[in-house]
């Protein structure tokens, strides 16, 4: 339902946090985007010169996303899957992002021990997630306590990875009309 309107929910333009670690990079590779939504951030990379990959469960978020790039003239490799059901090819990819990827901590953490598989050796893991305390503002994110995180959470359910950066602190969002006004978030930057 979230992904109908003609709109794009969370805007065309990517995640701050995001685009700030891409344009750092002084070298591009291959990158996975999960609950990618309607594309921005794939299409934001792809751009800059990344090999994107990108899943979401929705087929109307994926057919927006695909028109995204599209009008930009960038090619993302789109497909269908959910948390649980995802298969992720080992070693594969120099960047994994997870920008706004809410779940249960049991699913987190399968999920976390999927993308240490599949990250290459020295790649990176950047993680944008809504704080428990944003549990209290009306400027996006679940509305369901144990669907958001806390720094010591994060911390240990990526214990395998090296952490780099780690830290909670309060942003304004300007992120279509699901993400907009001051939110509290997690930022995540670890190493494997």
């Amino acid at each position: 339902m979230r992904y109908q309107s003609a709109d794009y929910v969370y805007g065309t333009a990517p995640n701050l946090f995001f685009a700030d670690f891409i344009d750092k990079q002084t070298q591009n590779g291959k990158l996975l985007l999960p609950a990618e939504g309607e594309g921005r951030n794939a299409v934001y990379a792809a751009y800059k010169g990344w090999d994107v990959d990108a899943f979401d469960f929705s087929d109307t978020a994926m057919q927006k996303a695909i028109d995204l790039s599209d009008k930009n003239k960038v090619s993302i490799n789109y497909f269908i899957s959910d948390f649980e059901n995802v298969v992720l090819p080992p070693s594969q990819y120099d960047i994994i992002a997870l920008i706004y990827n809410h779940m249960k901590p049991e699913v987190l953490s399968i999920m976390a021990q999927k993308y240490f598989t599949s990250l290459k050796t020295g790649g990176f893991l950047i993680v944008e997630a809504f704080a428990k305390e944003q549990i209290n503002n009306v400027t996006g994110g679940p509305k369901v306590i144990d669907l958001l995180y806390d720094k010591t959470q994060i911390e240990t359910t990526f214990n395998a990875f090296n952490i780099v950066k780690l830290e909670q602190k309060k942003i304004i969002n300007n992120e279509g009309k699901l993400h907009s006004g001051e939110a509290e978030v997690i930022r995540l930057i670890a190493t494997k």
